[in-house]
C-alpha cells in the first residue's frame, strides 16, 4: 500500500467516525430534549390560556356579575316545653 492511498483509508475511517460521533451527539440532543419539548410547549400553551381567562374576567366579569342582595334574617318562633312547667 502506498504512503497516498493509507492517507485516503485513513481520512475515510475518521470521516465515517465522525459522522458516527456526531449522529450520536444529535441522538443523545433529541432523547434528553423531547420530554423537555411537549411539556414545555403545554405549559406555555396552558399559561396564554390563563392569563386570557384572566384579562377576559377583569374586563367583562364586572358587568356580569350581579351584586348580592342582603339577607335578612327574621326570627322564628319557637315553641319552648320549658313555659308550660313554669305555671
Amino acid at each position: 500500500m502506498t504512503s497516498q492511498r493509507k492517507i485516503m483509508v485513513e481520512m475515510d475511517t475518521r470521516r465515517a467516525t465522525t459522522f458516527a460521533s456526531n449522529a450520536m451527539a444529535l441522538l443523545g440532543l433529541v432523547i434528553i430534549g423531547y420530554p423537555l419539548a411537549p411539556s414545555s410547549i403545554r405549559a406555555v400553551v396552558l399559561g396564554w390560556i390563563m392569563l386570557a381567562v384572566g384579562i377576559t374576567e377583569l374586563i367583562f366579569g364586572r358587568h356580569l356579575r350581579t351584586t348580592g342582595r342582603a339577607l335578612t334574617l327574621r326570627p322564628l318562633p319557637v315553641r319552648s316545653t320549658e313555659c308550660g312547667r313554669n305555671r
